[in-house]
């Protein structure tokens, strides 16, 4: 068809140029020419009309022809493929048929076994609720039982308590009175001892009197042997220090001439009139007279060359070492010691004063017993 209209427009345009060469040369003659040229004219629209009623009339054909074998093309294209489709379809129904099926017979099993599992558990909570009941009814009957144990105990306990309460004042009373018996007794017994012992130490106080003059005759007679041995010494210490000067005035040189006597010489008689005032206080008379114990010889008694006279008349050493020294009067012997007495200060020591006199134990005990019996 496409090619028919092709030829049919290569037809038409091939007449135009030989007519277009005609109008030329009409119009080249002049106005005569103008009705040839409307004659030509309608001639070619006549030659058109009949090529365009043609053309028409061929493509109509042509295209006639097309869509007929275009819709019997089509019909036979849809009817394929709803054969298809309904093939398909039918094969999905027939699937999903089968699926139906499965799953219905899926569901009515997971129904039995809900339906068996739904009569489990009724089952299973029926005796779960009848086990819970019979538990609380047992806790019941034991509570009951237990309060009916705890009434009878109390009770058991109250009249047990009661009995003991009497028991414990009878016991209470009975201790009291034979405590009260006891106390009678042991205070009788008590005032028997202190009369005893009241006796006992009026005794011993006579007896400790007795003790006591016997030892103050004994201290007596002991203070008066002391005394008389004190005087002794005393006179010895005199007698040895009288020899010893009556031998140094004998034997040292002349006096210097400054005056000052030496040192050997004052050192007796500073001690003679020391000890002069206590030797004549003592008023004992005789006493044993014993030999001096050593006389000094010319060779001890020496002078320190540092000795020199003052203008008060006192020797004194220049070298401040008196003890020291090798011509000091301190190496001279060791005279005796004289010791003085004076009766009236001497304490008896077997006497006790009588404020620091304490109680004999018997006494003790009686007043810690009188205040005993008093609480």
């Amino acid at each position: 068809m496409y090619v028919y209209i092709l030829q049919s427009i290569k037809i038409f345009f091939r007449s135009l140029p030989c007519h277009s060469q005609e109008t030329n040369k009409r119009g080249k003659m002049g106005d005569d020419g103008a009705e040839q040229h409307d004659e030509f004219l309608r001639a070619i629209g006549n030659n058109v009309d009949v090529h365009t009623t043609r053309m028409r009339d061929d493509i109509l054909h042509m295209l006639s022809h097309y869509m007929k074998q275009q819709r019997r093309h089509i019909r036979n294209a849809l009817r394929n493929e709803a054969t298809l489709r309904e093939n398909e379809l039918i094969e999905k129904r027939h699937k999903a048929e089968a699926a139906l099926e499965s799953a219905r017979r899926t569901i009515e099993r997971q129904n039995e076994c809900i339906r068996h599992v739904a009569t489990v558990l009724w089952g299973a909570n029926s005796r779960c609720w009848l086990q819970r009941l019979f538990s609380d009814w047992k806790m019941w009957l034991l509570k009951r039982r237990q309060h009916r144990r705890g009434i009878a105990l109390m009770g058991c306990f109250t009249n047990i308590t009661c009995a003991f309460h009497a028991y414990t004042q009878w016991r209470l009373l009975a201790a009291a009175r034979r405590h009260h018996r006891l106390a009678l007794a042991e205070q009788l017994q008590w005032k028997r001892n202190e009369a005893e012992l009241k006796g006992q130490v009026q005794a011993l106080g006579k007896i400790a009197e007795e003790e006591r003059r016997s030892k103050e005759d004994v201290e007596d007679k002991l203070r008066t042997a002391f005394i008389r041995g004190v005087c002794a010494l005393n006179k010895e210490a005199v007698q040895v220090l009288k020899g010893s000067r009556q031998s140094d005035e004998a034997q040292l040189s002349p006096p210097k001439p400054s005056g000052t006597p030496p040192p050997s010489a004052t050192a007796p008689t500073q001690l003679e009139s020391h000890w002069a005032p206590k030797v004549s206080d003592h008023p004992s008379g005789s006493c044993d007279k014993y030999p001096p114990r050593s006389t000094f010889s010319q060779d001890t008694v020496r002078e320190c060359p540092s000795i020199t006279a003052g203008t008060s008349h006192i020797q004194y050493h220049m070298c401040y070492a008196p003890s020291s020294c090798a011509y000091s009067a301190k190496i001279l012997p060791h005279q005796p010691f004289v010791v003085s007495v004076d009766p009236s200060a001497v304490r008896s020591y077997g006497e006790v004063p009588s404020t620091k006199r304490t109680l004999y134990p018997t006494q003790r005990r009686s007043s810690s017993a009188g205040r005993r019996f008093s609480r």
